[in-house]
């Protein structure tokens, strides 16, 4: 069963709670397909997940190492159902524990059981950070993932959740799952969100809006920066040069993450500053700024785009705008709160 909340508690995301809805009918009948929620970080993917009463993994806060990471997957189920390990009784839970003793245990095995035995449950699988998975191709022994989980059958249907949204989509593909892209909240469902936290009028609720573009977290931030600072454009500038700033620490990580799949950071580094300091680029005017040939700097924002830090549009590349500013202050100017006051007049020229 899937437990899914109203709209009332839940503003904004009313048409991916309706295709959530339908898939669970769907399911009822043998018709439900696997589901991929792809989207940035902090959009808000995760809240949705966790409305759905399945069995939760989070691949970020688990061990990839087949090894590690099969034995994990046990001891998570039997806390889910309030045993121990060893209190299950499923052949495949003697399988992998056997397998484990093994001076060298058969990593492919392992993984196949680990996942059979999510299968062997009657919840719904839902599955954060799903792109982790082709970690699991570092291992010798796997020589590709993605192929050993298309071999699975998924009876009770997948629900799966990614930040990396490139990768993702290549996944979803090869997997046969329908991907849902969630984006940030319109309008209407960020005034919603302010009226929770603060009371402001129409004017600075736009504000907000146009700032964050609608991501949940960064609304919330704002909302609590501005109950000290009483100025939206303080509150954001405070937000992305200051340390101890919520926005400031989102992006941070996801920066370093995003980088983390990545090659060559110096010279990707060099490509975000320029992409903050100018509007929608063409290559060739990316290459002279930074005094590469074409072929390189196009290998370099080709990272770029794969782990979705750059976007590209009719031959023009761009970052988001939260983000840009957020490079631009902090990596280009290092700027920090001792220019608030200043910074905070210059937000909307």
């Amino acid at each position: 069963m899937i437990t899914l909340p109203n709209s009332e508690t839940f503003n904004g995301r009313e048409n991916i709670l309706e295709i959530l809805r339908k898939n669970q009918e769907n399911i009822k009948h043998g018709k439900g397909q696997n589901i991929a929620l792809v989207g940035q970080r902090n959009i808000g993917k995760t809240s949705i997940l966790k409305k759905i009463d399945g069995i939760y993994i989070d691949l970020e806060k688990l061990s990839l190492s087949p090894e590690s990471f099969s034995m994990e997957i046990l001891e998570k189920v039997a806390r889910l159902y309030g045993k121990k390990v060893k209190d299950l009784k499923n052949e495949t839970v003697s399988l992998i524990i056997n397998e484990l003793e093994k001076i060298k245990p058969d990593q492919v095995k392992l993984l196949g059981w680990a996942f059979d035995f999510l299968e062997s449950h009657d919840k719904v699988l839902v599955i954060d950070e799903f792109h982790k998975v082709l970690d699991f191709n570092n291992f010798g022994q796997i020589k590709d993932i993605l192929s050993l989980l298309k071999e699975r059958k998924w009876k009770q249907n997948l629900v799966v959740a990614s930040s990396a949204e490139s990768d993702m989509k290549k996944i979803a593909k090869k997997l046969d799952m329908t991907v849902v892209e969630v984006s940030g909240l319109d309008r209407e469902s960020v005034k919603e969100l302010i009226e929770q936290y603060i009371k402001i009028g129409e004017k600075e609720v736009d504000k907000i809006y146009s700032l964050t573009q609608g991501i949940p977290l960064y609304v919330v931030a704002l909302c609590k920066r501005y109950k000290e600072l009483k100025s939206v454009e303080k509150a954001f500038v405070y937000e992305i040069v200051s340390e101890e700033g919520i926005i400031h620490n989102a992006l941070k990580f996801n920066l370093t993450e995003s980088l983390g799949r990545a090659r060559g950071q110096s010279l990707l580094m060099s490509v975000m500053k320029t992409l903050a300091q100018n509007d929608n680029l063409r290559l060739t005017d990316i290459s002279s700024k930074i005094y590469r040939s074409g072929p390189v700097t196009k290998s370099i924002v080709d990272r770029l785009v794969q782990v979705d830090i750059i976007s590209k549009e009719n031959k023009l590349f761009s970052i988001a705008p939260v983000l840009k500013y957020f490079i631009y202050q902090v990596y280009v100017m290092g700027n920090d709160i001792t220019e608030l006051n200043k910074l905070a007049r210059e937000v909307f020229k």
